[in-house]
């Protein structure tokens, strides 16, 4: 695996316009590591939104898309149709309960407009997911692994 977790430029969050660098970042990766297949999106909380927006407006790049937590922002719902040919997978602590509610308000919603995810409420756990405690990086990858068939 090759893992890049890119910095938003000039402070603004990815799903506040900063993604309309996502394009050239792509043609650069691709180009620095000759990746000729799709890639894994991912990320946490306010990276996760980022990570999930991004899907949507280059849904051609992405195979996986993941948030942990981390869902579609509402303006992006129109386009949550653009999410059906990603495996799309959510987690979310337990105590965390705002995000919990809307997390699983939104996998119902996804799941009605034909886009396939698992969410995964996790146990005893709170916004910023422990990962070690739940061998969370395990289970990131088989589910990356699980959609490369």
């Amino acid at each position: 695996y090759i893992v890049v977790s890119p910095a938003s430029p000039d402070g603004r969050l990815f799903y506040e316009g900063a993604e309309t660098i996502i394009p050239a970042f792509l043609t650069q990766l691709r180009s620095d590591y000759r990746l000729e297949d799709t890639l894994t999106i991912a990320g946490a909380s306010n990276g996760g939104i980022s990570a999930f927006q991004i899907a949507t407006r280059y849904p051609d790049a992405f195979r996986t898309v993941i948030g942990y937590p981390g869902m579609l922002d509402r303006s992006v719902m129109p386009r949550a149709f653009l999410l059906k040919s990603m495996c799309t997978f959510m987690h979310v602590g337990d105590r965390d309960a705002w995000w919990v509610a809307n997390m699983q308000a939104q996998a119902k919603a996804l799941e009605m407009r034909g886009v396939h995810v698992t969410l995964t409420v996790e146990k005893n756990q709170n916004h910023g997911l422990k990962a070690a405690e739940i061998n969370l990086s395990n289970r990131l990858f088989d589910e990356i692994e699980s959609c490369r068939h």
